[in-house]
């Protein structure tokens, strides 16, 4: 924590469910965040964005079965994210980057209110349940993305990024910018403020659309 003196490590190497997760830096010296195994969080997390050396590369799930619960993590962290409490309610206070892993969100009757912040990821993925994604002002970077067709969509004026493969499952989107060097799917019958397709010189290059696109 903030409060002891000096430099130390915090390994997680067991299986760690907490209410809510705070690191931030020691007086002096950084803290050693290290270790793979998963943690459970049934609250917030705060994670510093100084005073913090980073190796930990576990699994991090937020399992908040009641609203308000907040996310801030300010180190570029190497874990898959995974938001599953039924009813829960969660929003963004600081930008996410997790990198190559994916943020999969399957909370039934859950809200996630990515709060203007800008996410970076390998996949952003909404799988079962009715849940509702309230993106605002929001930048999403991904290689692929997915909403799920029972979702409650609020698309704001956010823009998603996307390279790999997109599926809106007939959601409407603000804008959203795809581009590939190769081959791009997309899937849904989705509606878009502005549709953006951006190829690279190959000739080869695809944009391979399963439905309609207004």
């Amino acid at each position: 924590s903030a409060s002891n003196a000096t430099a130390y490590t915090t390994t997680i190497s067991a299986t760690l469910n907490c209410l809510d997760f705070t690191m931030s830096g020691p007086a002096s010296g950084n803290v050693t965040f290290a270790g793979s195994s998963a943690i459970n969080i049934y609250g917030s997390v705060s994670i510093a964005g100084t005073g913090i050396s980073r190796s930990y590369n576990g699994a991090i799930g937020f399992l908040s079965t009641t609203t308000g619960k907040t996310i801030s993590i300010q180190q570029t962290m190497a874990s898959a994210v995974t938001i599953s409490g039924a009813g829960g309610g969660w929003t963004l206070s600081n930008d996410l980057n997790i990198g190559s892993n994916t943020l999969t969100y399957s909370a039934s009757s859950g809200t996630l209110d990515t709060n203007g912040k800008t996410v970076t990821v390998s996949g952003m993925a909404g799988l079962t349940g009715v849940k509702t994604w309230n993106l605002g002002t929001s930048i999403i970077n991904c290689t692929s993305f997915s909403a799920n067709a029972s979702d409650t969509f609020n698309a704001g004026t956010s823009t998603i990024n996307c390279t790999t493969s997109f599926n809106g499952n007939g959601k409407t989107f603000y804008n959203v910018s795809l581009t590939t060097t190769g081959s791009t799917a997309v899937a849904g019958a989705n509606s878009y403020t502005t549709l953006s397709l951006i190829g690279g010189s190959s000739a080869t290059t695809q944009f391979n659309f399963t439905a309609d696109q207004t």
